[in-house]
């Protein structure tokens, strides 16, 4: 039908920057009741003080680096959340960082995570390690001690894999097994 908005209702009215809009929904009850007695203390009006939060969601992921990167701390917490009760701080607080099996627990955890993130990346890495390889079994013998220095060096380079730099760090010290 002509005019019909594409998802269905009234057609959009056209915006105008720097006026205000009007926006309905449905929430539960139990949300609405912390949103309106925050307003509440706050002296606001009930869609002030929603305006603010909504506004704030948006704020919190740019200062987060981001919306994946908001999304994957938020993951990270709700890692943590499984251990709040736990440690010496009491109930419902940040226990796992006053109980050491919990830390351990939790940052394994995040590592894992990390983990899968790191290889769903591409990398030439691997690529170079093996070209490296190669130039080192070419090498004569006052050339493959340099080359093993800048594998020493290649070793704590960060940016690489842990594995990469493991790899790099056994070239260095003249073991050639892959």
């Amino acid at each position: 039908m002509e005019g019909r908005s594409p998802r269905g209702g009234r057609p959009r009215v056209p915006r105008k920057i720097g006026e205000r809009s009007t926006l309905s929904l449905r929430i539960a009850t139990a949300l609405f009741e912390k949103l309106d007695a925050e307003a509440t203390r706050k002296g606001l009006p009930l869609s002030n003080e929603a305006e603010a939060r909504l506004a704030m969601t948006f704020n919190n992921e740019a200062e987060l680096g981001g919306t994946k990167t908001a999304a994957l701390l938020r993951e990270f917490a709700a890692f943590a959340l499984r251990y709040k009760d736990i440690g010496y701080e009491g109930e419902g607080t940040d226990g796992w960082l006053t109980d050491r099996d919990a830390f351990n627990e939790v940052t394994a955890l995040w590592s894992r995570r990390l983990d899968e993130l790191r290889d769903s990346l591409p990398t030439d890495d691997w690529s170079d390690l093996d070209e490296f390889r190669a130039d080192l079994a070419r090498a004569d013998e006052n050339s493959k001690r340099a080359l093993r220095r800048y594998a020493k060096k290649l070793s704590q380079i960060t940016a690489l894999d842990p594995e990469i730099r493991n790899e790099y760090a056994r070239l260095a010290k003249g073991e050639t097994g892959q």
